[in-house]
């Protein structure tokens, strides 16, 4: 197996919806939850199941969901955006 594993990959690439601030604080986090969820404990099974398994689309859907709030909150905070326009 590679030093890294490509479910891994594949989760750290969906989590890349979310904002840089987050994933800095969560991600390492986050990715060792969803490992977890797939892992069994059979040394075999988890080998398959690290190279050939996807993310659930229910777990990217959350991360989706996540991404947006976050944009949504962030947006709140800042304030609406304003629009300039320059008369030439």
């Amino acid at each position: 197996m590679s030093g890294e594993l490509l479910l891994e990959r594949r989760y750290r690439r969906a989590l890349r919806l979310l904002p840089g601030y987050y994933r800095e604080r969560w991600e390492d986090d986050m990715v060792a939850a969803f490992l977890d969820s797939w892992l069994t404990g059979d040394p075999d099974t988890d080998e398959c199941v690290l190279e050939f398994c996807k993310p659930a689309l229910q777990e990217v859907a959350s991360v989706v969901l996540l991404a947006a709030c976050s944009a949504s909150l962030r947006m709140s905070v800042q304030g609406p955006l304003t629009v300039s326009v320059c008369a030439t």
